[in-house]
């Protein structure tokens, strides 16, 4: 990291400036902003071979299939090890962890890119939500919410970790998250939110001092959404209070939780019971964890299909010799599991919840838009307003014989009188705490959106309602975002609704409930019915992504890497959620910006140049060096893709040519003695010559690349060996008149 300058004297930055560093740096910065197509980067991208871009598309898959299994940083070295262990080539160079981090951040910031240039001139809605990771660090997480041409799309900004938990650390978090990663400034803040949603806590929807008011302060027009799934799970909380039975219940529940969560001894044996029974095993699960209604119907289902194995593996540590706090615990849970009004009450939950469940699931989807929240509601009020008179299945099983249930004998029988009016005062209690909770929805903005729900427009045959649909909707919401639509779209826009209503229904007529409206923008151009149609699609109607944003930051800073920073977890958690499968990710967007964000230009094949001399495999010109001697001459050259070969006997000598590695500078070592063998495999290399001459040896070594072809013997030898051996000389010595006319001809 750079910490700048301490000194702040005039003087001393005008001296910057004029330095040469400063001034080759600012050009190389300007031509990579200005002129991107005559940046060194870019340059050597577009020379870049391919050969090379395989290698480097090879690591860019690596790590993004490292993050997108939430693995470490670490396992993007193996990887490139197992690829070039199956004969790939990933290459040398960037093979490092620090390597895999910035290849990460550019797949990070090539998919933040997309989504940002795909939000450019849309409306948007924030989406946020606050929690602690495993280094009990609070973490803020923020989604983005827009329509592009009647396309609803919800993206991952980042995570932020405010300066204090408070209102304004929250509210300056947002903003520094949404203009680091996808460059949203206060201005297009003003300009283009129409939305806000997040859960109930008092930090975020507190009326003078919270989150949702900072952002009304710059944007009056804002409509702020308490997540509808937490809404509907208070109100299920509203209607329980003060209730004993249902105490008992859930104590219960959650002390069974427990008793097998903690003890792995007792998860075995009731494996083992349910397995000599032929029963399913399904370990008891927590009533809990998170504001979903399903959390609770689904340990409330598991109990009571588990009831019977969970009963006698009960008994069974209370009749052997076992810890006294285990025998103690289940004593007190048979006690209960075998009263029946308790038992009947969590059959009546079972019921009751049920409706709730899906209603649930159903406001958690991605897609939601807010006028399908009254239609998805009144669904689940008609459902639970059949249970006011007459029984669900699960409590109308248990009515049958209330002395026992699922092999499980019951004391003291519950009346079915006492369960039909608890079951009846139960409905009723959620129903009006319901609508208590979710009256906002009745409001006249959020009423007027039902425009952009095709499932709620009047049938064709209904020609006076068709007339008047949709015209004071329309006026309603201009007026209310008077301040965040153009005024030139606002002049136009009651005329636009009328024709555009009119020529959808021309043509679908009947068929208008099945539309969307991706199909129709692509038929039809009326952009200021657009813009308001596209704030409907805007606004969120729950905060679920958030909490799924929450599950997988949890997957990823896990125990293991706890000192996981914000920066990295910010470029695991978006490769994770951005990014196309492994199979269908395309590493080329991301190799490009990699090479075009450095100022200089990259190196991939940096570590293959560093070794040189023998990995490269460049033409070099020859280099001789002679030493005479009595012993030998030694000459050798690999047989590589080499060409020439010889074997050169003089009198009782010989030369022997050798060269010991692949793909090094040429060299020859050359010894004379006497017997002289000269042997020169191919290797297609020009020859280089290095003669040493002594009285004690001669030896030449060559070790070139592109070699001519030859192969000799000392009957058709050149005249200039004959010359400078010659079998007339007794001590076969050379003279330095000798090496030069050896050299010459040679």
């Amino acid at each position: 990291m750079i910490d700048g300058s301490s000194s702040f004297k005039l003087e001393t930055i005008k001296i910057h400036e004029r330095s040469k560093g400063h001034l080759i740096s600012s050009e190389m910065y300007l031509n990579l902003i200005e002129k991107p197509a005559a940046a060194p980067a870019l340059k050597a991208h577009l020379n870049m071979t391919k050969q090379v871009r395989d290698k480097m598309n090879i690591k860019f898959r690596n790590i993004h299939a490292v993050l997108k299994n939430r693995k470490s940083f670490r396992d993007y070295m193996w990887l490139c090890d197992l690829d070039e262990a199956k004969g790939l080539e990933p290459g040398e160079t960037y093979r490092n962890q620090k390597a895999a981090k910035n290849f990460a951040q550019s797949i990070c910031d090539t998919e933040r890119k997309k989504r940002a240039d795909l939000m450019k001139n849309c409306f948007f809605t924030i989406i946020s939500d606050g929690s602690t990771d495993c280094s009990i660090t609070e973490q803020e997480i923020v989604y983005v919410r827009y329509a592009k041409c009647g396309q609803v799309h919800v993206d991952f900004v980042g995570l932020g970790t405010p300066s204090c938990p408070d209102a304004d650390g929250i509210f300056q978090c947002i903003l520094k998250v949404l203009k680091t990663y996808i460059s949203c400034d206060s201005d297009k803040v003003k300009t283009s939110l129409v939305g806000f949603g997040c859960d109930g806590a008092s930090v975020m929807l507190g009326k003078y001092g919270g989150v949702a008011s900072k952002f009304r302060n710059i944007q009056p027009s804002i409509v702020v959404v308490h997540c509808v799934s937490h809404r509907l799970e208070l109100a299920y909380k509203d209607s329980i209070k003060k209730n004993e039975t249902y105490e008992k219940a859930i104590s219960l529940l959650m002390g069974v939780y427990y008793f097998y969560k903690n003890s792995p001894k007792m998860r075995q044996c009731l494996r083992k019971i349910c397995n000599i029974t032929g029963t399913a095993c399904l370990i008891p699960a927590r009533v809990g964890g998170t504001r979903w209604i399903g959390h609770l119907w689904r340990a409330v289902d598991v109990f009571l299909k588990m009831m019977c194995p969970i009963f006698e593996q009960m008994s069974d540590v209370v009749n052997q010799k076992s810890g006294k706090e285990s025998k103690n615990k289940a004593r007190g849970f048979l006690r209960w599991m075998t009263t029946s009004s308790v038992i009947g009450y969590l059959c009546l939950l079972k019921d009751v919840l049920k409706p709730l469940h899906i209603l649930s699931n159903k406001l958690q989807a991605t897609a939601l838009i807010v006028p399908e929240v009254p239609i998805a509601l009144e669904c689940a009020k008609l459902t639970l307003e059949v249970f006011k008179d007459s029984n669900g299945p699960t409590l109308e099983n248990y009515l049958r014989n209330t002395a026992q249930f699922n092999g499980v004998n019951l004391n003291y029988p519950a009346s079915p009188e006492s369960l039909t009016d608890m079951r009846y005062a139960l409905v009723v209690n959620i129903l009006k705490h319901i609508d208590d909770r979710l009256e906002d929805l009745n409001s006249d903005t959020i009423a007027a959106t039902k425009i952009s729900c095709f499932k709620l427009w009047p049938e064709y045959s209904k020609r006076e309602e068709l007339r008047v649909f949709g015209n004071q909707e329309v006026a309603t919401l201009v007026q209310h975002f008077k301040n965040i639509i153009p005024e030139a779209l606002q002049q136009n826009i009651e005329e636009e609704w009328i024709s555009f209503r009119s020529a959808v229904y021309s043509r679908y007529k009947d068929d208008v409930h099945s539309l969307s409206w991706p199909l129709v923008w692509r038929e039809y151009h009326f952009p200021a019915v657009q813009s308001v149609i596209d704030i409907c699609l805007t606004l969120p109607s729950s905060s679920a992504e958030a909490e799924r944003g929450f599950s997988v930051m949890k997957r990823t800073k896990t125990d293991g890497r706890a000192c996981l920073q914000s920066t990295a977890l910010n470029i695991c958690m978006s490769v994770d959620m951005l990014t196309p499968s492994v199979r269908d990710f395309d590493p080329t967007p991301a190799v490009e910006h990699w090479l075009c964000k450095s100022v200089a230009p990259r190196r991939p094949l940096f570590m293959e140049n560093k070794k040189g001399p023998q990995t490269k495999a460049y033409q070099s010109e020859p280099s001789i060096d002679v030493t005479t001697s009595e012993s030998a001459i030694d000459v050798t050259t690999p047989s590589i893709h080499s060409e020439p070969s010889i074997d050169l006997t003089i009198s009782e000598s010989s030369i022997d040519v050798t060269t010991p590695s692949i793909h090094s500078e040429p060299s020859i070592d050359l010894t004379i003695s006497e017997s002289i063998d000269v042997t020169t495999p191919s290797f297609h290399s020009e020859p280089s010559i290095d003669v040493t001459i002594s009285q004690s040896s001669t030896d030449v070594t060559t070790s070139s690349i592109h070699s001519e072809q030859a192969e000799m013997s000392d009957s058709d030898s050149d005249e200039g060996f004959d010359d400078c051996y010659s079998d007339s000389d007794e001590d076969n010595e050379m003279t330095e008149k000798d090496v030069e006319q050896f050299l010459r001809h040679n």
